[in-house]
């Protein structure tokens, strides 16, 4: 009797393990479909912050783009990869880069620690005052860096999330500022 309880008991415990697992499985794939997104640094414009190939988690819900923040602006409409850049400006704010390519926030110069490159000015700008919905967008890395300067503001409605954790190669949380 004593050996059927075992078996019994064991039998019990292998159907907990996967409960157990079944259950994380799920919890993880609605958290991962609600809450949570996986992206892939596609190209250099966010170095040196981040890396090509780097993999991001992002989260979209509640989210509202604030400066500075390293967002991830989707292209589905010419089902290019998803842009990763870092907020400058948001609705309200007026942005203008000089000849000598410093960019100016509401008139006063932008301290920008993470750029290791001077933002290269593509002909200097008159100011742009970004308006409700939109955001105005640029990459760490300017010299390659296909952003607000080229494609205007960017709507909000296109942001589908900010970059808050590094998940490979350097596993650790991203420093946006």
């Amino acid at each position: 009797m004593d050996d059927s309880k075992q078996k019994n008991g064991l039998l019990f415990s292998v159907f907990d393990f996967i409960e157990a697992a079944v259950f994380s499985l799920v919890c993880v794939a609605i958290l991962f479909t609600f809450v949570f997104r996986t992206v892939s640094v596609d190209g250099g414009s966010m170095t040196p912050t981040l890396s090509n190939a780097d993999r991001l988690i992002l989260t979209h819900l509640f989210y509202t783009p604030r400066r500075g923040d390293i967002v991830v602006i989707s292209r589905l409409e010419t089902k290019e990869e998803p842009l990763i850049k870092r907020v400058i400006a948001v609705a309200g704010d007026t942005v203008q880069i000089t000849a000598d390519g410093k960019v100016y926030l509401n008139g006063e110069l932008l301290e920008e620690p993470y750029i290791s490159v001077k933002t290269p000015a593509f002909g200097a700008t008159d100011p742009i005052t970004i308006e409700e919905g939109y955001i105005f967008v640029m990459g760490d890395n300017r010299t390659v860096s296909k952003d607000s300067r080229l494609l205007g503001p960017i709507p909000v409605s296109k942001v589908m999330g900010k970059a808050v954790f590094r998940l490979w190669p350097a596993f650790g949380g991203i420093y946006a500022e």
